[in-house]
């Protein structure tokens, strides 16, 4: 009896040990190693790979056509070969893909013909945040993509074409990012918010829709930086949009530039409104919106406006020229723009060593194309007016030269921190030009106003007295920057 236990005892000794060698040459994956599934070399199918996935993994799908509608309900990445051979084919019925889990990841996928109904879509979305939607082809789609109730999602860098809706968010779904997206030939809205909030929508290329961007009753957006051309009507604003942000808009050669329709309290400056037919429609007169942010920064640019500008200061009253019209553009006695520009708004982000995790930005309004602006320091050898490291801003003049227009003008709004100065001196083609800084209330940013001859120039601005670069103190990151 005792030597049948002792034998007991070793086997299990034995296996044991047997079983710590196995795993110390095959360790067993921990809970928080993710794998990547291939298709069509592990499953025939994405839906096939998504339903033997655990979450976190990554499901990549080579280049090929796969006609399926896909339910994404677990947090996993799919990523394609290439969105342009990547093909995922909804045989017009339901959604190409509809997703129903946080924290999901959807790049390179061509997706397309999805069916006739509302909401079916190249990418449906129900109840879901913090996915991320990105370098995709959605085309050919009831809508490209569209969202219910949901909250924190990322749509950036896809191409919409030929969709009914390019992007639909409806019923709260606020806070979602909007961004540098295509949108072409939307048969209704390229952009939609319905019922959504603080989103942000911005750098999107929106052209040939029959509305870019469309907003019902939906407050608090930021509307920033797009490009919104050659659509039967631009940006509308519906129905109790109240205090949404419209700034840094291209809006040129629609049918209607911007609509307001039951909208009070918001804010639309600095956007370029070029040859819309109207530039603004108001359906009713008595809701207030502001259309400039004071002076010197001024309002909007309009292309049919026809004012002169002699006169500066808040009341423009004062002698000399500013960059801004002597006269406002008024609709209604609710609506007026008291301080319109006098040329196109451009804005140019900079990357300084003083840039602490975030970008400098110089804003230009000029009658002329600015083709370039950037930070630099002075390479060579010192001139009697800059010297070797000095560092400025370097802009770059294009000459667009009409019979009516021979001469030209910047007005230029520049953080302080960019060159650490609230003084300047401007330099054309290298030599210093007279120039004005327009009386500010706000504390860290400058306004430089002046002009010059119809031609191509190189335009810097600098501070006026600067130390040799080994005489002044720098941090780490400033020394790597100048070396």
């Amino acid at each position: 009896m005792q030597k049948k236990l002792a034998l007991t005892i070793i086997i299990a000794i034995l296996v044991g040990s047997i079983s710590v060698f196995a795993l110390t040459l095959h360790p067993q994956p921990s809970e928080t190693e993710h794998k990547t599934i291939v298709v069509p070399d592990d499953f025939r199918t994405i839906q096939g790979a998504i339903d033997n996935a655990d979450l976190g993994d990554t499901i990549y799908v080579k280049a090929g056509i796969y006609e399926e509608n896909i339910l994404v309900n677990k947090s996993v990445s799919l990523i394609g070969e290439s969105r342009e051979n990547t093909v995922v084919n909804g045989n017009n019925q339901g959604s190409v893909m509809t997703l129903l889990a946080d924290n999901i990841s959807i790049a390179g996928f061509t997706l397309e013909n999805s069916g006739p109904r509302w909401a079916e879509g190249g990418i449906e979305m129900e109840n879901v945040s913090y996915c991320n939607i990105s370098d995709n082809y959605v085309t050919t789609n009831q809508f490209g993509v569209w969202a219910e109730s949901s909250t924190d999602n990322i749509i950036s860098k896809n191409s919409f074409s030929n969709d009914g809706y390019g992007i639909g968010l409806y019923s709260s779904s606020d806070s979602n990012s909007i961004s540098e997206n295509n949108v072409t030939g939307s048969g209704h809205a390229g952009i939609l918010l319905a019922a959504c909030d603080n989103t942000n929508v911005s750098e999107n290329n929106l052209t040939s829709n029959e509305f870019s961007v469309e907003l019902i009753t939906s407050s608090n957006n930021t509307i920033l930086g797009n490009d919104v051309t050659n659509s039967s009507n631009g940006i509308a604003i519906f129905d109790s949009s109240n205090q949404n942000e419209i700034a840094e808009n291209n809006i040129e050669n629609n049918g209607w530039g911007l609509e307001m329709r039951m909208s009070t309290d918001n804010t639309i400056d600095h956007n370029n409104f070029v040859d819309n037919a109207p530039q603004v429609y108001f359906f009713d007169q008595n809701y207030s919106n502001v259309w400039d942010i004071g002076y010197p920064g001024g309002g909007n640019y309009w292309s049919n406006m026809n004012s002169t500008d002699l006169q500066s200061g808040p009341f423009q009253n004062e002698t000399g020229s500013d960059g801004i019209a002597d006269s406002p553009v008024t609709f209604n006695s609710y609506n007026e723009d008291h301080y319109p520009l006098m040329g196109k708004f451009q804005d140019f982000p900079i990357i300084t060593p003083r840039s602490t995790g975030s970008t400098d930005k110089v804003d230009v309004i000029s009658n002329f194309t600015v083709s370039n602006l950037s930070y630099q320091t002075w390479p060579n050898s010192s001139t009697p007016h800059i010297q070797q490291g000095q560092p400025l801003i370097l802009i770059e003049i294009k000459s667009l030269k009409t019979e009516s227009q021979t001469t030209g003008f910047c007005l230029l709004m520049i953080t302080r921190t960019i060159l650490n100065s609230s003084t300047y001196q401007v330099l054309l083609d290298w030599n210093p030009v007279n120039f004005a800084q327009l009386k500010t209330t706000n504390g860290t940013i400058d306004y430089l106003y002046f002009t010059f001859k119809e031609s191509s120039h190189e335009i810097a601005i600098t501070t006026p007295e600067f130390k040799s670069i080994n005489a002044v103190a720098l941090t780490d990151d400033e020394r790597l920057f100048f070396s």
